[in-house]
């Protein structure tokens, strides 16, 4: 006998699609404002109104599109107030703009507000939850705010989401680490994120995963080489990024015996990202260095 299936599941279930449909759409919705004014002007003969609201609908997307752009590259430099500033013009005129709350959350989160950046991504997810970078992000908020659970499952999304890039096997090898303080998992899963990271600074943050996990399960040789594959990686990480690559490289040399190298590392934290939450956390590294 055939199992039965509950209504429940089947209620709405062809909903979903449109609704999936629906929030691609609101990621661009000029995409469908604009032909969809450009096809009543034409069936209403041409009436002025309608080339007027065309106009405005274009000059506002090439606005916002500005916006966003410029966002992201001050978040990249480290200008997070103007990061910040600029998101949230961008949302003005998109609220829904799971783009522009993505950046704002990133802005706020590497200022250290995290409240704020929970709140903005959270519901940057709502409208487009299939993304994997979105969980990770969310992952990473989370652990920094003690929720441990609520980052590993965020952390498997984006691994379940986007099996070929690196975010959820970097999430949870830093999990591994940091939380379980499975050394040996934390190995694996950041030789996975490694081998299949694009970018130089998601192989940056491999690598330094990976020596972080190898320094603690003793392989110090090993160690030492994914720890200078990272430095050579740097260059080319956003600020903030590199600012917390630095930090940690810091901790490490020191844990490693490289006083000089860890001292060295801790200093560039300030002037990579004088904005950022780690020059702080770097300057009291180097109080307890002195000591």
């Amino acid at each position: 006998m055939a199992p039965m299936i509950k209504p429940s599941i089947l209620q709405g279930w062809w909903l979903r699609p449109l609704a999936a449909l629906g929030r691609r759409l609101l990621l661009v919705p000029e995409g469908v404002l604009l032909p969809t004014v450009f096809c009543l002007h034409i069936a209403l003969g041409r009436p002025p109104f309608l080339a007027f609201a065309g106009l405005a609908i274009s000059i506002t997307f090439l606005l916002r599109t500005a916006l966003l752009i410029l966002a992201g590259q001050a978040l990249d430099a480290g200008a997070y107030r103007r990061a910040s500033r600029l998101a949230r013009w961008s949302l003005y005129l998109h609220p829904l703009s799971a783009d522009g709350l993505a950046l704002w959350a990133q802005a706020r989160r590497s200022s250290g507000d995290l409240p704020a950046a929970q709140e903005a991504l959270h519901k940057a997810i709502g409208l487009f939850p299939g993304h994997g970078a979105l969980h990770a992000e969310m992952s990473v908020i989370l652990a920094a705010s003690g929720d441990t659970a609520g980052a590993r499952a965020h952390a498997l999304y984006a691994l379940l989401l986007n099996a070929d890039r690196p975010w959820g096997y970097s999430r949870l090898a830093e999990l591994a680490l940091q939380v379980d303080g499975a050394a040996y998992e934390a190995i694996q899963l950041a030789r996975r994120a490694l081998s299949i990271a694009r970018h130089p600074a998601e192989r940056a943050h491999a690598h330094v995963l990976l020596a972080e996990a190898l320094a603690q399960h003793r392989q110090q040789r090993a160690a030492e080489a994914e720890l200078k594959a990272a430095m050579a990686e740097l260059a080319a990480c956003p600020a903030g990024l590199r600012a917390e690559l630095l930090y940690r490289l810091g901790l490490l040399n020191r844990r490693l015996g490289d006083m000089q190298g860890a001292e060295a590392a801790l200093r560039r934290v300030a002037t990579t990202d004088p904005e950022g939450r780690f020059v702080g956390l770097a300057w009291r590294a180097l109080h307890e260095l002195d000591l």
